[in-house]
């Protein structure tokens, strides 16, 4: 049995309209959704602090699991989770350094002379 509030008249009318907008005016619709993650991963608290970790890593210069395309990090995290190539064990792994660009590497815009 699902989430109780999943399919409530207002979710589904909600779920409906989107379904049926995104077909009319052509939005192509998400390819991986959070219900194909919890298939994977089933505790909702687990599934979120995993993919946050695992987008980080990705954002940091992890190795993907899979092509990039055009996604953004969170969007390939689910992916992954999704297609069964991350778990619960990328908790144990080390997190990697933040990406710190230093301030003389910034370009700065010419200022105009005060006249």
């Amino acid at each position: 049995m699902g989430e109780p509030w999943a399919t409530t008249p207002c979710r589904c009318l909600y779920t409906a309209a989107t379904v049926l907008l995104r077909r009319i005016f052509e939005i192509p619709m998400a390819r991986v959704t959070v219900e194909d993650c919890l298939a994977r991963i089933p505790n909702h608290f687990d599934l979120c602090q995993i993919a946050a970790k695992r987008a980080r890593q990705l954002a940091r210069g992890a190795q993907a699991h899979l092509p990039w395309g055009d996604h953004k990090s969170t969007v390939l995290t689910l992916k992954e989770i999704a297609g069964g190539y991350v778990d619960n064990s990328v908790m144990s792994e080390a997190d990697l350094p933040a990406v710190h660009v230093s301030k003389m590497d910034l370009e700065l815009p010419e200022l105009a002379p005060d006249i």
